[in-house]
């Protein structure tokens, strides 16, 4: 059986390469992720952003049209919005994540300007190990083509269990400078800088300058950067994530151009690690962290008016533990 979109192929109202009309006038985009399906008892349905529409069996145009809308499978906007939007469906660098952004902007605009953002953000990473390496990368696949890399460390044999762009051949080099390269040899960026060096207070306001979101994964030395990131962050409206380990548990906070809601009975204790530490670094969870590191900052940059922790500052903070997670879920 063919699909139900074959009624729609021709006349004033008509879906055409993916492209919606009426009354011969472009006026949306159809969503590349919806789909159709078939009961034999029951009809036919669409699946949609907003959910599954059974059609009237049989269906006419009208109540495919219906479907559609009611659906949200249908993004709608001006001509040279609709072709911009189906443009980014179509480049294979952007389309997965366009289809993506399909399925939660409310129009054609907000999907462009979405990539206009990403692609004009600046972003800083401190740290670029297990978690700021897959950050970064995740980043630059999602179209930031403006990177600052900061890391003293040079790669090691024991970071090769969790930092997965680093190859034996590389132990010895600097963290930043085979990050950059694998960068340079998977993406075509604007600028990407590496800068090898150990952060501290004085020399963020320099290099936060003109940023839009600062990534810190930093574990040396202890608490880096952490207060002198929220004062700057605070006077000059970027977005800071900060993530990392306490203990078994992963941490992700998120702090913007407010004071953050801190209550902290144990703020003003100067911590220090004992004789013989070892940070843990657990190569799974890293990815956990980064791709909930990567996508605040995304849907940050893209959707700022709708991300409830950017609009109204209120913050977010996110601990878990994936094994007590995953317990939850057998039980």
């Amino acid at each position: 059986m063919g699909s139900l979109f074959e009624s729609l192929s021709a006349g004033e109202e008509r879906v055409s390469d993916s492209i919606v009309y009426a009354q011969d006038k472009v006026v949306g985009l159809m969503n590349p992720a919806v789909v159709e399906g078939l009961d034999d008892a029951r009809g036919a349905f669409i699946a949609g952003p907003a959910g599954i529409v059974q059609l009237p069996n049989p269906a006419s145009r009208e109540n495919l049209f219906e479907a559609l809308v009611s659906s949200n499978s249908i993004l709608f906007g001006e001509e040279d919005q609709v072709i911009a939007a189906r443009k980014l469906l179509r480049d294979e660098r952007t389309s997965r994540t366009a289809s993506y952004f399909f399925c939660i902007s409310r129009n054609c605009q907000e999907l462009v300007s979405a990539f206009d953002r990403i692609k004009n953000a600046r972003i800083l990473v401190i740290g670029c190990g297990g978690i700021g390496s897959l950050v970064t990368m995740q980043l630059a696949g999602a179209g930031i083509e403006d990177l600052i890399l900061v890391d003293p460390d040079t790669i090691e044999a024991s970071n090769l269990n969790r930092q997965f762009f680093w190859e034996m051949s590389d132990i010895g080099r600097s963290k930043v400078e085979a990050l950059k390269d694998a960068l340079d040899r998977r993406y075509s960026l604007r600028s990407c800088q590496a800068l090898i060096e150990r952060v501290n207070d004085n020399q963020l306001e320099e290099l936060t300058k003109g940023v839009d979101v600062v990534v810190l994964s930093a574990d040396e030395p202890l608490g880096v950067a952490q207060e002198k990131l929220q004062e700057l962050s605070q006077k000059n409206g970027f977005l800071t994530i900060s993530c990392g380990y306490y203990q078994n548990k992963a941490l992700v906070k998120v702090f913007g151009s407010s004071e953050p809601q801190v209550d902290d009975e144990f703020r003003t204790v100067k911590w220090a690690r004992t004789p013989g530490f070892i940070g843990p670094s657990f190569g799974p969870m890293n990815v956990e962290v980064a791709g909930v590191v990567a996508s605040s900052a995304i849907h940050a940059l893209a959707f700022p008016e709708s991300t409830p922790w950017r609009r109204d500052n209120s913050g977010l903070s996110l601990s878990w533990v994936p094994f007590e997670r995953r317990n939850a879920f057998l039980n």
